[in-house]
């Protein structure tokens, strides 16, 4: 009886220590996949420039460059807020080296749609904000169901950031103030916590 009570101990000790392991590393995913292949680097950053060619000058191409694609139809409910609460946070002070893509396939009113849901205003004529009404990044594969950040340098993209609902706001406060030279006006607690 004592060697199966030990034992049941044991047991119960070594699954716990397994336990309590896989949550730690499950309660915050990585979100970041380093690209490796050069290839795949050249082909991911024509077609984020293909997208957005009239809104990144020749002069920022070679420098370091970060684009956000939101796809407003795809993305959950949770994760759709904070990024448009983020870029109408953001709209008149996103760097030059930062674009913004809005896609969804339905048009100009299905993608104001989900900012009027908010009530915030759909960024027109704005610098840095693509609005791809055709669902373009989506055809091109630069997105599937949530909201993906993409960081290249000399015109190869080298990182790919994929948010969850866990790691949206660490994502987003990277995007908009990481290597961000202005000063940061907007306190994390201003975008983020609505």
């Amino acid at each position: 009886m004592n060697l199966k009570k030990c034992a049941n101990y044991l047991v119960g000790f070594f699954s716990i220590l397994v336990f309590s392991h896989c949550k730690n590393e499950a309660g915050k995913p990585n979100s970041s996949v380093e690209i490796i292949d050069s290839v795949e680097q050249n082909k991911l950053f024509s077609k984020l420039i293909n997208l957005c060619e009239s809104n990144v000058n020749n002069a920022v191409r070679d420098d370091s460059l970060a684009f956000l694609v939101l796809p407003v139809r795809a993305t959950c409910p949770y994760c759709r807020r904070k990024t448009i609460d983020s870029i109408s946070a953001r709209l008149n002070k996103i760097p030059a080296n930062r674009v913004v893509i809005i896609s969804a396939k339905g048009g100009y009113k299905l993608i104001n749609s989900y900012f009027k849901e908010q009530e915030r205003e759909l960024p027109k004529n704005a610098a840095q904000i693509v609005l791809d009404s055709n669902d373009i990044a989506y055809k091109e594969g630069l997105y599937g169901d949530k909201p993906i950040m993409y960081y290249a340098f000399n015109r190869k993209v080298y990182k790919k950031v994929e948010s969850v609902s866990s790691t949206i706001k660490d994502d987003l406060h990277n995007f908009f103030f990481f290597s961000n030279t202005e000063s940061r006006d907007l306190t994390k607690r201003e975008i983020f916590e609505k």
